[in-house]
């Protein structure tokens, strides 16, 4: 609004300046006493062209206010009670496989592969044979080949990392010869 003032100011004070001078400009006709309206409106114009100060000013303050956010209610935590027959699986290994490898239907070569797996890919051991050369985990749904929960891998293209104490013995189905 200010910067508008001074423009305004700048141009009427051209347009005083340069019809005072011209070669064009011409008085307009006096009526009988208006001697006194132009000496007040002279006056007003060089009031209102008096320059002002050119100061920075702030033209808002903003005032940070802290927003209360509501309060829920606690969430109820639910309590997590140990089975008496399957261990907990937090407690179970987790095995990483090393190499290119099978996970099959049972706990040997003569079983179907359920599933392809990569190096790095990680699974939770959920049972072993008596022998401890097979791991029970759940079927990797990114590698699945048929729709199974679980399958057996070997313990030779794995690394496990955890306890093995709590591990349980499965029983493996016998192979289908077909």
């Amino acid at each position: 609004m200010q910067i508008r003032r001074v423009h305004l100011a700048g141009l009427s004070l051209a347009l005083l300046f340069l019809g005072g001078c011209s070669v064009l400009s011409f008085a307009p006709a006096r009526l009988p006493g208006s001697d006194a309206a132009l000496t007040a409106a002279a006056e007003t114009v060089v009031a209102q062209l008096t320059p002002l100060p050119l100061t920075q000013t702030a033209l808002v303050t903003v005032t940070a206010t802290p927003i209360s956010q509501p309060t829920l209610p606690p969430t109820p935590s639910l309590e997590l009670k140990p089975s008496a027959t399957l261990p907990l699986l937090a407690a179970m290994p987790v095995i990483e496989v090393m190499y290119y490898t099978y996970c099959r239907g049972g706990a040997g070569d003569g079983y179907p592969v359920d599933a392809i797996l990569f190096p790095g890919d990680s699974l939770t051991v959920e049972g072993k044979t008596a022998d401890g050369f097979w791991w029970y985990v759940p079927t990797p749904k990114l590698h699945r080949r048929i729709p199974t929960d679980h399958c057996w891998i070997f313990n030779g293209t794995v690394s496990v990392k955890g306890d093995q104490a709590n591990v349980p013995v499965i029983g493996t189905p016998t192979p289908s010869s077909g």
